[in-house]
């Protein structure tokens, strides 16, 4: 109990590890005073405990989905175990084994047996309860969920146990604690290559519709049938039958809705909320899909937890390129991460990118995992048409090449896209200098979503900016407090719908095969 504690306080707070702790404190405080445990009332009583705490819990995935799962566990792994051991052997091989024991071998051989059986029971009641939860909250199913968790459960067991004799270890012998966590380090490592393979197995990640809560009701009720106590035998012999039909009907939304979730020909421009930084998405009718910038400072890992998200959810596994429009952090913190798990084809970067990255930790890093994975990264300039399909381009409006910048805003990647005759300009965090010299070089800047330049930050030039633009729609990501030149750049685009991720979550633009445009927010505030 004492060792748990001691992990509880450890561990990120989260409802799966209050949910753990809890439970195995009480189970330990009956075990201590010699009480008898209903493992479904300690479990229902922390989770009538969670919810007093945080009532608002009780719609969020992670508790729905580690309550429900264990619960599954409590009554359905011993029915189930019993079940696939009765496939095995029958009850005159139990009555053998009690005239005559088998040996040391034989009964090595039975424990493995018994194991294996136990962990197929728990990983198949597992998937079998959580898949409708995460099919209405993630709208995702894994064909390979089952095997995973039998390869992963003896992994996770050594991971667990590394972990703890680390902890203990280095509290017996201090001086050793870098050796300990190496050689704790080498099952996690092991671990993660193993999710990454199979994360990767074709139908790993397959998008589903999402089903209705009568049909996850259904499902349900066909796994809790063969558990109840039928006085007729033939209907109690076909009720084991049910969760054969129970996983038909789990799995029957992921099978009419994989695939790409639109058949619509329409393209999409999207801002992620991300905080302080920007990653913005354009995905083209052909399922083709081109990142600009990709960063925070704000959201720490803003790939698995905002990004790649996005990108399962849309049925997305590969990127075209990324657009990086200068090494600043919060647009580069995630690009080598993201280029490497989506297999992008190339990296786009500023003619000045490279020389501004010296002295710059997080851009050299970047450059150089980009180049031990062999992704390719292309220098681009003002002046050129880069075609993105037959019907997408984007041409580059800034900056000149062989220029000379002393600051790396204003040596920003300024990219128009054009398609079906609409365009949305991403002039990335450029100020004053890189403004007037577009506004003075005439250079066309008309476009009918405007990326908000810095964040949406007011800079001398910006009114004529804007103007020059004469954007139809403004998009802005930026963090929840705004700045003083943020609140000014409100000021002045009063007439024009602004849109900024602080408010609205993250924002899409839709334009249609005929160019319609249309704005879809994740969030909703209010006036």
């Amino acid at each position: 109990m004492l060792v748990v504690v001691l992990y509880a306080m450890i561990v990120v707070p989260g409802t799966p590890a209050v949910r753990a702790t809890v439970l195995f404190l009480a189970f330990g405080i009956a075990r201590l005073v010699q009480r008898r445990t209903a493992h479904l009332q300690l479990l229902a009583l922390c989770a009538m405990g969670i919810l007093i705490a945080e009532p608002q819990e009780l719609s969020s995935a992670g508790f729905q989905l580690s309550f429900v799962t264990v619960a599954g566990l409590i009554i359905g792994a011993q029915p189930m175990a019993t079940f696939l051991t009765g496939l095995v052997e029958d009850e005159h091989d139990r009555v053998a084994r009690s005239f005559r024991p088998p040996g040391f071998w034989g009964s090595l051989g039975l424990e493995m047996r018994n194991f294996l059986i136990n962990g197929l029971a728990m990983s198949l009641v597992a998937w079998l309860v959580s898949m409708p939860l995460i099919l209405i909250h993630f709208q995702q199913v894994n064909l390979w969920g089952l095997l995973a968790g039998l390869i992963l459960l003896p992994l996770v067991a050594v991971v667990l146990i590394g972990g703890l004799l680390k902890i203990l270890l280095t509290l017996i012998m201090p001086g050793l604690a870098v050796q300990w966590a190496t050689i704790a380090s080498a099952p996690l490592s092991l671990l993660k290559h193993v999710v990454h393979g199979l994360a990767h197995l074709p139908g790993a990640e397959l998008v589903a519709i999402q089903p209705s809560p009568l049909w996850v009701a259904a499902g349900y009720a066909l796994l809790l049938l063969p558990l109840l106590p039928w006085a007729w035998p033939t209907v109690k012999r076909y009720s084991r039958c049910s969760p054969v039909m129970a996983v038909l009907v789990i799995c029957l939304p992921a099978i009419l809705g994989t695939g790409h979730p639109d058949s619509v020909a329409e393209a999409r421009v999207t801002l992620l909320s991300i905080g302080a930084g920007q990653i913005g998405i354009i995905e083209l009718p052909n399922h083709d899909v081109f990142l600009v910038d990709d960063g925070s400072t704000t959201v720490t890992d803003p790939l698995h937890r905002c990004l790649a998200p996005y990108l399962q959810t849309r049925g997305i596994r590969t990127i075209q390129a990324i657009f990086l429009s200068h090494p600043d952090y919060d647009h580069i913190s995630a690009a080598a991460a993201t280029a490497q798990m989506f297999h992008a084809s190339h990296v786009y970067i500023n003619p000045v990118f490279r020389e501004q990255s010296l002295g710059n930790t997080t851009a050299t890093l970047m450059l150089r995992q980009l180049s031990y994975a062999h992704i390719p990264i292309e220098i681009t300039y003002r002046g050129q048409h880069i075609p993105l399909s037959s019907d997408a381009t984007i041409d580059v409006l800034w900056p000149p090449d062989h220029r000379h910048f002393t600051t790396t805003n204003n040596a920003g990647l300024v990219l128009k896209l054009t398609y079906h005759g609409r365009s949305a300009l991403f002039p990335a965090d450029i100020q004053t200098p890189t403004e007037e010299e577009l506004l003075s070089d005439k250079t066309p800047l008309h476009a009918d979503v405007l990326i908000a330049p810095h964040h949406g930050s007011a800079e001398v030039s910006t009114s004529a900016f804007i103007a020059a633009v004469h954007p139809s729609i403004v998009l802005s990501s930026n963090a929840k407090r705004l700045s003083r030149k943020q609140h000014e750049f409100d000021r002045e685009t009063t007439n024009l719908p602004v849109y900024r991720t602080s408010s609205y979550g993250a924002v899409t633009v839709h334009i249609g095969p005929t160019g319609e445009l249309t704005t879809e927010t994740f969030l909703h505030p209010t006036p």
